[in-house]
This record gives C-alpha cells, sequence and structure tokens, in this order.
C-alpha cells in the first residue's frame, strides 16, 4: 500500500532529524576509565574554596570613597545610640550629628585612599 504524502513528509523528517543528532552526537569519550562525574564535583569544591563570601564581594564593587563613607556611618552608630540614650527631648536631634560626620569624614578618607591607589 503506497504512502500518503503526509505520511512521507513525516518519515522524511524524522530520518533528517536522527540524522542531525547522529551527526551531533560526540560519540563515546576518548579517555577510558575516566570518572566526568569526580571531576564535576572536584571542580566545584575548588570553586568553592576560592570563592568569597556575598558581602566581602559586593564590598569589593564599591569605589574606595563609598566604602570609606559606608564604614564611617557603621562606626557613627554606636555614638548615636548613646545620644539618644542620654538626652531627652529636642536634644535628641544631636544623634544625627555623629552619621553625618563620620560619613563626610569617611568620604574624606576613602577620597584620599583612592587617590592613594590611583
Amino acid at each position: 500500500m503506497p504512502l500518503s504524502a503526509d505520511e512521507q513528509e513525516r518519515q522524511r523528517a524524522s530520518r533528517l532529524l536522527k540524522k542531525q543528532i547522529n551527526s551531533r552526537d560526540p560519540g563515546p569519550s576518548k579517555i577510558r576509565g575516566y570518572d566526568w562525574g569526580k571531576a564535576a564535583e572536584r571542580g566545584k569544591v575548588i570553586k568553592k574554596k576560592n570563592q568569597k563570601p556575598l558581602l566581602v564581594e559586593l564590598f569589593d564593587v564599591f569605589p574606595a570613597r563609598w566604602k570609606g563613607v559606608m564604614i564611617g556611618l557603621l562606626l557613627a552608630i554606636i555614638p548615636t545610640v548613646v545620644i539618644t540614650m542620654m538626652t531627652q527631648d529636642i536634644w535628641r536631634v544631636m544623634a544625627l550629628l555623629p552619621p553625618l560626620v563620620f560619613g563626610i569624614g569617611g568620604f574624606v578618607v576613602g577620597s584620599m585612599m583612592q587617590e592613594k591607589m590611583d
């Protein structure tokens, strides 16, 4: 029984697909007895040992002057908390002074460090 045109086209497409897949198949490995899974595991372990923590990597992205600002603001937390606990009412506005001073100081120190590196 002769095949219909649609059936012939499906068989032709199927043969073409198999031919393309076979032409892309790399075949068996040239190295006998090599365990590719263990090699992948070793690669992951080595990569993990060389990897820095995420926050350290993010901190390294910033220029030196902005690193200085961040460090200054972190250092300003202590005097801000102390001023907030020691003062009353309107004098608590003084708690805004340490972040401002430490932030500007950190920016200046960071700028000097960046110029020294360049």
